[in-house]
């Protein structure tokens, strides 16, 4: 194996030690390749995988679109880190995720609510069916809980 090679394997965090699905998408040049698609973000298991088989295939025809898939992802990466982008679930403000207000689209069935300490419901909201949905949690808010919402995010 070359040090490039070991330098992809160890990038890719592979467990099995295998490199040939990294030769793999480096061969396949896919105008539909779903890493191509323009509001495309990497999940933070795709974006290891990509940036080693960019260093096997650096000159790869859609390298710079891979690239920009990576870097939308790492973007969504980091804001979960900082409990800044969340799905479905219930999480306390303030350990789990932060104040603020948030953004979701394209919603069926969206059930959200703010909780007290007790548990209690300070708001709620419930939707059959939109476009965009808008929360503020605020810093006294307990916990924050929803379903079917989808991903949510900082509103820009």
């Amino acid at each position: 194996m070359t040090d490039t090679e070991k330098a992809a394997l160890k990038t890719s965090k592979y467990d099995d030690g295998n490199i040939t699905t990294l030769y793999e998408m480096c061969a396949a040049v896919d105008p539909e390749d779903t890493y191509l698609e323009a509001d495309f973000a990497a999940s933070s298991e795709q974006i290891p995988e990509i940036n080693a088989a960019l260093l096997l295939c650096p000159t790869y025809p859609y390298a710079k679109k891979w690239r920009e898939t990576v870097k939308r992802g790492q973007v969504d990466v980091d804001l979960a880190a900082q409990g800044r982008l969340f799905g479905s679930g219930t999480f306390r403000v303030g350990k789990e995720i932060k104040p603020g207000t948030y953004v979701t689209t394209d919603v069926d069935g969206c059930y959200w609510e703010r909780q007290n300490s007790s548990g209690g419901t300070i708001d709620n909201y419930f939707t059959n069916s939109a476009r965009r949905v808008q929360v503020t949690i605020r810093s006294s808010d307990y916990a924050f809980s929803s379903e079917n919402c989808g991903e949510w995010r900082p509103a820009r």
